[in-house]
């Protein structure tokens, strides 16, 4: 479906060391130091290892999100590896739920050329998709659109392009980022998943 789910962080203290750093997409936890050496087992970061793909949303895996590890401890009868796991997924999920979550929707550049008459019409369809008109050029005797528009208003629009125009215009399309849905957007894709 292409939806993900980001989790915003604020500025990190220097860390003893860092397993998978966020960058790009990624997710990574932060070991910092005076945790007990203990309780900084792998097994502490497996819950998240659980807990990120799942999402907290709408299910969709959480990108771009560190967790930092700042305190914890060792108890020789009543520590376990499970229980780390356990303690991990359920402190990230109140953490994710107090966050400010957002769904992410891939967003696609797209180039439309059509002739001068059909330009209303194109850009008003463009519009009425959630599409961001960036600039108009000319091309020969055409008109170019170009525009960021999300993927999924995009599905038929070949089709409905071709109508509009009389089968004279013409698109280019290709990725160029994620961005956040809008509230009621994102209020109708948690709805449609719970099933509401």
């Amino acid at each position: 479906m292409g939806t993900r789910e980001a989790l915003g962080t604020a500025s990190q203290p220097a860390p003893e060391r860092a397993i998978g750093p966020p960058s790009g997409g990624d997710t990574g936890a932060i070991l910092l130091r005076g945790v007990s050496k203990r309780f900084r087992s792998r097994r502490a970061l497996d819950g998240l290892d659980v807990a990120v793909p799942r999402g907290v949303v709408a299910g969709f895996p959480v990108v771009d999100m560190l967790c930092r590890l700042t305190d914890g401890s060792y108890h020789e009868v009543d520590s376990s590896a499970q229980a780390f796991e356990v303690a991990a997924s359920l402190c990230f999920q109140e953490g994710a739920k107090r966050a400010a979550m957002v769904i992410l929707e891939p967003v696609m550049k797209i180039e439309v050329v059509v002739p001068e008459q059909y330009m209303g019409d194109v850009i008003g369809d463009l519009n009425s998709r959630r599409g961001r008109i960036l600039g108009m050029s000319q091309r020969g005797n055409a008109q170019v659109i170009d525009a960021e528009i999300p993927l999924a208003t995009m599905f038929g629009y070949v089709t409905d392009l071709r109508s509009m125009t009389q089968g004279r215009g013409t698109s280019s399309m290709q990725f160029s980022h994620y961005a956040p849905v809008s509230p009621a957007i994102q209020d109708e894709i948690v709805a449609r998943v719970k099933g509401i």
